[in-house]
């Protein structure tokens, strides 16, 4: 399997990044040439678009989102190994954002590689090695690119592991009812528990014979009944703290009476 098929099997083209997440537009309510990229990109998939149309666009590389810079990603990646000359500087734009090295990128590129998987990750990896041709790492930014990567990579890889081995948590999805119960000691141990869930999903051989779809566990806090699940969590703590309060204080109140 040759990259550009790689990069077609590990970036998926749904979902759709919202129109308006996008840009990342300094200006408040958006300047001409956000909007433009924004109308240009919104709706579509990243795998529909030409060499020419990637190539009109090559700014947007550093006005985009997070989230519309990673799934549009594998699209200038793609245009870039089959058409070099035609992407022109978008493999170099490319090179400079995963490489990451101004003060204002320390949490974008850090969100940029959180955001993939180990499979995108090692995708990543080989884009780097294609740009660089197989010559010496004689380029600075693409040796920090290369750097960032291989960091990543191996951070990935062990908290891979973490799971595979089944040191990794699931959290049981409680309702408001069985929430209610819990004692207050109890419902503190479910809130850490609840906090130490991985981030997000691994992926994970076929025979390894856990159902990571089981609605009856929250294993990732990018689960989205994590955080709604975390907010009952934490407004029935609340209001069981407040009862006990509010009874030891009669409490007092009745000693000091006797």
């Amino acid at each position: 399997m040759n990259l550009v098929e790689q990069i077609a099997n590990c970036f998926p083209t749904q979902p759709l990044p919202a129109e308006t997440l996008i840009t990342n537009c300094g200006y408040g309510r958006g300047c001409l040439e956000c909007s433009e990229i924004a109308a240009f990109f919104a709706g579509k998939r990243w795998d529909q678009f030409s060499p020419e149309e990637y190539h009109s666009q090559y700014s947007a590389t550093s006005l985009m989102t997070q989230e519309a810079f990673n799934y549009f990603m594998p699209g200038w990646m793609t245009v870039s190994i089959l058409d070099s000359a035609t992407a022109d500087v978008i493999p170099d734009n490319l090179i400079h954002a995963m490489a990451g090295q101004s003060e204002s990128y320390t949490q974008r590129i850090h969100s940029f590689y959180e955001r993939l998987s180990l499979r995108q990750l090692h995708c990543v990896s080989q884009f780097i090695d294609w740009y660089n041709g197989g010559q010496d790492w004689n380029n600075h930014e693409t040796k920090v690119a290369w750097t960032r990567i291989q960091h990543w990579i191996f951070a990935e890889s062990a908290r891979c592991d973490r799971f595979i081995k089944g040191r990794t948590k699931r959290l049981r999805f409680l309702s408001q009812q069985e929430l209610e119960r819990l004692t207050v000691s109890r419902l503190l141990a479910y809130r850490n528990k609840a906090l130490s869930l991985e981030s997000k999903p691994v992926e994970l051989e076929p025979t390894d014979g856990r159902d990571l779809n089981d609605t009856g566990f929250v294993w990732f806090k990018q689960d989205p009944r994590w955080d709604e699940l975390y907010e009952r969590i934490v407004n029935v703590l609340k209001a069981k703290q407040a009862v006990s309060s509010s009874t030891l204080a009669k409490s007092n109140r009745g000693s000091v009476l006797r």
